[in-house]
């Protein structure tokens, strides 16, 4: 059988992921909490790094309110941002 040479079919490998998709609600759930988490960790410092704390914790916010639109219905009914 292997003298008829004849390429046997194999499937091709599926393509690489990207390591961060923003285009995915799981994957911007994801930076949300480490963003949170980050600037929570920062804050326990003080001083001038408590400000970049601040930043990040206001960077996790903006992303959560801008993607609300996305969500479903009953998280469009509170109204914490408007």
């Amino acid at each position: 059988m292997s003298s008829d040479n004849v390429t046997p079919f194999r499937r091709r490998p599926p393509p690489p992921k990207p390591a961060f998709n923003p285009k995915e609600p799981r994957e911007l759930a994801r930076a949300i909490y480490v963003l949170a988490a980050g600037g929570l960790a920062l804050l326990w410092f003080g001083g001038l790094i408590s400000l970049l704390g601040v930043a990040l914790s206001m960077a996790a916010v903006f992303i959560a309110a801008g993607n609300r639109g996305e969500g479903p219905p009953w998280a469009q009914s509170h109204f914490e941002f408007v």
